[in-house]
C-alpha cells in the first residue's frame, strides 16, 4: 500500500469515528481532501500508462469509475457524417435506456464546450469536454460522463467538487490525446520522408528503360560480393551479356525499336535470375549478371538459360516487324582471390563468345 492509500484510510477512520453531530461540519473538508486524493490516484493511473492513448483512457476512466464507484465513460473521435462517437471506453455497465440520454449529453458538451448537466430516471449524468483549456480555438476532442446513482447523497452537495475532478481528467485527456496526435502526425510525416528516400534511392539504383540496377549500383553490389569471398570464402560468378548486331537494329529499325529491345532484354533478365542475384545495365547495349553463391560450372547452365530465353523471345510482337530476331552473346567468369577483377574476366568470355559468331555462352 502506498503513502497515498495510507492517508486516505486514515482520513476515512477519522471521518468515520466523528461523532453524527459533528460530521456535518467536518464533511466539505473531507470531501476536498478526498477529492484531491482522487486527482493523485487519477494523474498516477495516466502517468503510468506511457504514450499508449488506449492506455491512458483506460487508466483514467477505470481509476474515475472505481473512486465514483459509478459507471463513466469517455467518447472521442465525433463522426460528424455518422452523427456519433467512436466510444472509447467505459467502466460499469452503461444501461440500454441511458443510452440515448448519454449520447445527447456527450455531443452537446463536445459541441458546446462546457458541462452538461441531466438525468434520466433513477441516474444523474455530469458530462464534461474532454480539451486541453477553454479557449475557443483549442481542440475539443470528445466528452467524459459519470453517471451518478441519486441513491448517493445529492449531487449538488459535491456538484463543484465533483466537476473539478472530472475536469482534471479532462484535461489529462486531452493532453494525452495531443500528444498521441502530435506523434502520429510525426510518425506520419516520417513516414513519407522515409518513402521520398526510398523512392529517390530506387530512382538512383535503377535503369530508367530497362527496370534493371544502373552501373553504379552493379559497382557497389561487387564490392561487397568481393569482400564476403575474401572473407568468407562466398564463391559467386558475373555474366557479361551484349546484345548481338543492335547497331544495326537501330540503324535499320530506328532507336525506339533499339529501346525496345533493351527494355525488353532487361525484362527476360528480372524474370530469369533469382532474388538474390544482381542483374544491372552495364552500358549501351551490354548487361551484367551476379550469381552470389554460384560457381562457373553452377553459372554457364544460368547463362544458357538466359541466352535461349532472349532468343526464343516474341521479338515480331513486341517490334511489329515480322522475322524479328535477337541474340545476345554472354561470358562467364567465376571470382578468384588470385585474380580478382572478375568483370574483366566475364568481358574477355564475352568478347571470346562474339569472336567464335556469336549467339552462345563462353566461360
Amino acid at each position: 500500500m502506498n503513502n497515498d492509500n495510507t492517508l486516505e484510510h486514515m482520513l476515512d477512520a477519522w471521518y468515520t469515528s466523528l461523532p453524527e453531530p459533528v460530521k456535518p461540519l467536518a464533511e466539505p473538508g473531507y470531501r476536498l481532501a478526498k477529492h484531491q486524493f482522487m486527482k493523485e490516484s487519477i494523474n498516477e493511473a495516466t502517468s503510468k500508462a506511457g504514450s499508449n492513448l488506449h492506455d491512458v483512457i483506460s487508466g483514467a476512466v477505470a481509476t474515475l469509475g472505481a473512486r465514483f464507484d459509478a459507471p463513466c465513460a469517455v467518447a472521442i473521435d465525433y463522426d460528424k457524417e455518422a452523427g456519433t462517437f467512436k466510444m472509447s471506453d467505459h467502466h460499469g455497465i452503461i444501461e440500454t435506456d441511458l443510452a440515448q440520454a448519454s449520447l445527447t449529453l456527450l455531443e452537446e458538451a463536445y459541441a458546446n464546450r462546457m458541462t452538461m448537466r441531466g438525468n434520466k430516471k433513477s441516474k444523474d449524468l455530469i458530462t464534461v469536454p474532454i480539451s486541453a483549456d477553454e479557449e475557443e480555438t483549442t481542440p475539443v476532442y470528445g466528452a467524459l460522463q459519470l453517471i451518478v446513482p441519486k441513491t448517493r447523497p445529492p449531487l449538488e452537495d459535491h456538484y463543484h467538487e465533483t466537476e473539478c475532478v472530472l475536469y482534471n481528467v479532462a484535461r489529462t485527456l486531452a493532453l494525452a490525446i495531443k500528444a498521441h496526435n502530435e506523434h502520429e502526425q510525426m510518425q506520419q510525416h516520417n513516414r513519407r520522408l522515409q518513402d521520398t528516400a526510398m523512392h529517390y534511392k530506387r530512382t538512383a539504383e535503377t535503369d530508367a528503360l530497362t527496370g534493371v540496377y544502373t552501373r553504379r549500383k552493379l559497382d557497389e553490389i561487387l564490392a561487397t560480393e568481393k569482400d564476403n569471398a575474401a572473407k568468407n570464402d562466398q564463391m559467386f560468378s558475373m555474366l557479361m551479356i551484349d546484345v548481338d548486331h543492335f547497331k544495326k537494329v537501330n540503324d535499320t529499325y530506328g532507336h525506339h525499336i533499339g529501346d525496345i529491345v533493351l527494355k525488353e532484354v532487361g525484362a527476360i533478365l528480372r524474370r530469369e535470375v533469382r532474388r538474390q542475384d544482381t542483374a544491372a545495365r552495364y552500358g549501351g547495349e551490354e548487361f551484367a549478371v551476379v550469381l552470389p553463391g554460384k560457381d562457373k560450372d553452377a553459372a554457364v547452365p544460368i547463362a544458357e538459360r538466359i541466352r535461349i530465353a532472349i532468343k526464343e523471345h516474341d521479338w515480331a510482337t513486341v517490334t511489329n516487324h515480322k522475322e524479328f530476331a535477337v541474340t545476345a552473346s554472354i561470358g562467364v567468369a567465376a571470382y578468384d582471390v588470385a585474380n580478382p577483377h572478375v568483370e574483366r574476366l566475364a568481358d574477355q568470355q564475352l568478347y571470346a563468345a562474339k569472336h567464335d559468331g556469336r549467339n552462345r555462352v563462353h566461360f
